[in-house]
């Protein structure tokens, strides 16, 4: 079990139509209770919106979610993603992966091989920066593809 998995079944505790509270998932969650819950709260911040995007939860108003959608119990992290932001070049999938890995890689205080491309290296390196300065600037959790794309090929 991970995180996600956690976050799946929280939510398919609830019958569809439930409001959900942003206090409920953080109380319920328990990966959420440990020491080092700061970069946990970033990634179910960040799931929570994929799940707003791709249609499963609709965001009421101040931290409060409807449930419009149960959660696929074979869902995946990476399926969630491709659901909520859909890519159609195959080689921005591909710089969207590398972003994610250095996303995810500063979360957890990994690291990853490198690249032999200078393009993917920016991107692990891009999504590695917007891991560590998205608790302080909220709108790197909320850009869209075609955003970070944008600045990984600047």
């Amino acid at each position: 079990m991970n995180l996600f998995d956690d976050f799946c079944i929280f939510l398919n505790l609830f019958q569809v139509g439930t409001i959900i509270t942003r206090k409920q998932i953080m109380e319920n969650i328990p990966e959420l209770s440990n020491e080092t819950q700061g970069g946990w709260i970033t990634t179910i911040d960040n799931y929570r919106n994929w799940f707003c995007k791709a249609g499963y939860l609709k965001w009421i108003k101040n931290g409060q979610y409807e449930l419009i959608r149960s959660i696929p119990s074979d869902l995946t992290s990476v399926q969630l993603r491709k659901e909520a932001y859909p890519v159609v070049d195959p080689s921005d999938d591909n710089l969207l992966k590398w972003y994610q890995k250095g996303f995810y890689d500063e979360l957890h205080g990994t690291s990853s091989l490198i690249s032999n491309y200078d393009i993917e290296n920016k991107a692990y390196r891009i999504g590695a920066l917007h891991a560590t300065v998205g608790d302080d600037v909220r709108s790197f959790d909320d850009l869209e593809d075609y955003e970070i794309l944008k600045q990984i090929r600047k």
